[in-house]
């Protein structure tokens, strides 16, 4: 077990070598707070990794699971909290509440996101969490989910579309926030659904989305939008709309 702060303020630490025999089952939460870790490997055994066990790191850092490691993802208490950055299409498990910080940070190779056949409990999308997957098309985001993180969709270059998942009844939608520089410089995207449950557009969430033509409201009768603000430059050198 590595526990947190375990290498707290080791600032020229830029390597930890964890074999694939390894025993090690644990990590705690900012373990290497103020380190320079460059790369990070996770054995078969380890399972229990608190949320935020990169926190605090003062460089870009590579993450690689085990091959032995039959999953796509690293989940703990139901976070999940990264992804192998060479996955194509990504089935999230239904029992997945949070995608954490940075879980799919540069996957670049992800063409799809879906939620699988159960109904989901995804309720938060964290900050970064898809940011760089320049190779995402689409995302379709369940009702369950209430908040979209800062710079969660940041340089998706192919992205083209977000929307709510539509077959299910537009009363059941969750979604409250998009935050800031949520789809920052999503070059390509050319439409987005807003469902009745959203209040607030924060700060700059579509600056230089330089191809959005259409903002699409979802309303039905007696079933009206909820958004009470459109905050600054939220749609900032957005020029076709």
């Amino acid at each position: 077990k590595i526990c947190s702060f375990a290498f707290y303020n080791c600032d020229n630490l830029s390597s930890v070598d964890i074999r694939d025999d390894s025993k090690l089952e644990s990590i705690g939460r900012s373990s290497f707070y103020n380190s320079r870790l460059k790369s990070l490997y996770i054995p078969s055994r380890l399972r229990n990794i608190e949320e935020g066990f990169l926190f605090g790191i003062n460089s870009q850092i590579k993450l690689e699971i085990s091959p032995k490691n039959n999953n796509d993802f690293i989940i703990s208490k139901g976070i999940l909290l990264f992804a192998r950055k060479d996955i194509e299409n990504a089935i999230i498990p239904s029992s997945v509440t949070r995608i954490a910080e940075a879980a799919f940070d540069h996957c670049k190779n992800m063409i799809s996101v879906s939620f699988g056949d159960k109904e989901t409990n995804l309720v938060e999308l964290g900050q970064m969490s898809f940011c760089y997957c320049s190779s995402l098309t689409e995302i379709v985001i369940p009702p369950t989910v209430q908040s979209i993180g800062e710079y969660a969709f940041r340089n998706c270059t192919s992205l083209k579309s977000f929307k709510p998942f539509i077959k299910n009844d537009i009363s059941t939608f969750q979604l409250k926030t998009i935050k800031n520089y949520a789809f920052m410089s999503c070059k390509n995207l050319e439409e987005i659904f807003i469902p009745p449950s959203l209040q607030i557009i924060e700060q700059n969430a579509f600056v230089e989305c330089e191809n959005l033509k259409y903002v699409i409201f979802l309303e039905k009768e007696n079933i009206k939008s909820n958004l009470r603000v459109i905050d600054d430059y939220a749609f900032y050198n957005c020029y076709k709309l």
